[in-house]
């Protein structure tokens, strides 16, 4: 009965840093893509806008 817990802490643990890894790539994804792209390099105020929320003023 132990080594079931066990297992299904290390699978709960390993489910949860892949999903922050997968976050974070999201997160970097969207900074790229509206800050880097849409200002630094294009200067596409539509792109920029995409990073934002939309109820944001």
């Amino acid at each position: 009965m132990r080594m079931i817990g066990l297992f299904l802490a290390l699978a709960l643990a390993t489910n949860l840093s892949f999903g922050q890894a997968t976050e974070q790539e999201s997160i970097k994804s969207v900074i790229n893509a509206a800050y880097v792209e849409g200002i630094h390099n294009h200067g596409d105020l539509n792109l920029t806008r995409s990073g934002f929320h939309p109820d944001f003023h």
